[in-house]
């Protein structure tokens, strides 16, 4: 190439700038977490936002990742100049939490592909493990001896929780309930009649705990085919 036209070319480059930054919206927090409720209700999650590029920019679509998380703009307001702020708002419907809850919000502003989302937010309410299952659920393969297996069940020092009771949906399986220590530790022994074919089967245990979450907890039996 000439050189005047290496020259000139440099010069209309130097004349029009860099390159602007693509427009989106700017989300100081894009993660939130908080202790879970120990009781059923709506919980409120607030992320502040605002428009830090040089461009109008406007939201298009929210969607979120349950139906228990419903995302909005407070005001419904979906257009923001340079500079403008707003609240994204998501509700969560919280019930019975056994374990510890992630939902995502996700954001599509005008000109995003449908297959990239300009923003992710993150909500996460942690349970606290006062009681402890492990596993949660047991299974076996067709074929497999029908030897026992143990879950083990553990309640925090500070929190006594104690077996009311113990019941199968159905007769395919055979467990017995072994306490280790009387309020914080029990053992259940659980084995199929048989393992000629698959069968599901769930156990069903009930407690004393305060915590609505721990009341009733279901554990899943199975005898599955084997994974290629």
């Amino acid at each position: 190439m000439h050189a005047l036209t290496i020259h000139f070319l440099l010069w209309i480059i130097c004349l029009c700038g860099p390159p602007l930054a693509r427009a989106g919206l700017t989300f100081p927090e894009s993660a939130k977490e908080s202790p879970a409720p120990a009781k059923a209700g709506l919980v409120i999650v607030d992320f502040p936002f605002s428009n830090e590029s040089a461009a109008p920019v406007v939201i298009r679509t929210l969607r979120s990742s349950c139906h228990c998380l419903i995302p909005e703009i407070i005001g419904g307001k979906l257009r923001y100049a340079p500079g403008e702020q707003g609240i994204l708002r998501a509700r969560v419907k919280i019930e019975n939490v056994t374990r510890t809850l992630e939902e995502k919000t996700l954001i599509w502003l005008e000109g995003d592909p449908e297959h990239l989302p300009s923003a992710t937010l993150t909500v996460r309410f942690v349970v606290p493990e006062t009681l402890t299952l492990d596993p949660r659920n047991l299974s076996w393969t067709i074929g497999e001896a029908a030897t026992p297996k143990v879950i083990h069940i553990r309640a925090d020092d500070k929190q006594p929780v104690h077996l009311t009771k113990t019941e199968l949906s159905q007769a395919k399986f055979r467990y017995t309930v072994r306490t280790v220590a009387e309020g914080r530790e029990y053992e259940i022994e659980i084995r199929p009649v048989d393992t000629a074919a698959v069968s599901f089967t769930t156990l069903r245990i009930e407690t004393d705990s305060p915590l609505a979450r721990y009341k009733s907890l279901t554990i899943i039996l199975s005898v599955q085919t084997p994974r290629p």
